[in-house]
């Protein structure tokens, strides 16, 4: 007896790719922190990709809403924030995967497989100078999202009504007290130094969220971009938001990467990418 899940794929794979594709087999993928789940669609027949990847949203959610403490819209999204997401990105030449077909009262959406080659994995054991170029060509396309995207503002895109704010920042700090601290196995933090650290978080909570915000990512780091025909695509986006522009010290301050940013010695607001044992070469 066919599964279910299969039936239903193969019914969209023919629907979308027509008749003569057909799929020949689905395997399950590593998922993610949400309740997602995620499979590899091996396809055949004229006009379809060899792969495509297939989300399967959970059952009886057919409209969940992005990250938990980002619930804050005034009325109930009629859409999925990731397709919402997906339609604006797509429009402004953000370089996400091709979406070929979705339908959410039966849970499911078929994608562009983007492969399993994160920039974190493509840059190992890469020379410094190959590194920094890996680099530069992430940061050129957040700087595409954030100017472009920011400067063509459609307040029907839900990145636009919602935003980093006193709140947020805050629930973020209270985050990594509970969970990076907290309930760290074989942590023992003191009650004063917790009591101090929220003094200082909250300064730093009003400084950031008085800043001039921009359409951010939100989660723009190593693993949320894939290398796919060598070059950079952008997954994960459904929590985009208006934020500071401080995104790029995310992405270049990975542990165990082997770069690092630098301010520019003669521009107060530039920095260089640059090696972690080297001196700012001014590069910018």
């Amino acid at each position: 007896m066919i599964d279910p899940l299969e039936q239903l794929i193969s019914d969209k794979i023919g629907l979308i790719f027509g008749a003569g594709a057909t799929l020949t087999s689905l395997a399950p993928l590593a998922g993610d922190a949400s309740s997602r789940r995620y499979y590899r669609a091996h396809l055949r027949g004229l006009g379809a990709p060899v792969t495509a990847i297939v989300m399967d949203l959970p059952a009886g959610s057919t409209l969940p809403l992005s990250s938990e403490e980002l619930a804050v819209f005034k009325e109930r999204p009629k859409e999925l924030p990731f397709l919402n997401l997906h339609r604006f990105l797509s429009r402004i030449g953000v370089h996400v995967p091709k979406l070929y077909g979705h339908w959410e009262n039966q849970g499911v959406m078929l994608l562009e497989d983007l492969g399993d080659t994160a920039l974190w994995d493509r840059v190992q054991n890469l020379p410094d100078e190959e590194i920094i170029a890996w680099y530069q060509q992430a940061i050129d396309e957040l700087l595409h999202l954030q100017i472009v995207g920011t400067a063509q503002r459609d307040d029907a895109c839900i990145a636009f009504q919602q935003r980093f704010d006193f709140k947020l920042y805050m629930w973020e700090f209270e985050h990594f007290i509970e969970w990076g601290l907290e309930k760290r196995p074989g942590a023992a933090i003191d009650g004063a130094a917790i009591d101090q650290l929220r003094r200082w978080f909250t300064g730093v909570s009003e400084i950031l969220a008085n800043q001039v915000p921009c359409l951010n990512h939100r989660d723009y780091h190593s693993w949320n971009l894939m290398v796919s025909d060598e070059s950079i695509r952008v997954i994960d986006f459904q929590d985009a938001l208006l934020a500071p522009r401080n995104t790029i010290s995310r992405l270049c301050s990975t542990t165990g990467l082997p770069i690092k940013l630098s301010r520019h010695p003669s521009k107060n607001d530039c920095y260089a990418i640059i090696p972690n044992r080297a001196e700012p070469s001014g590069v910018c």
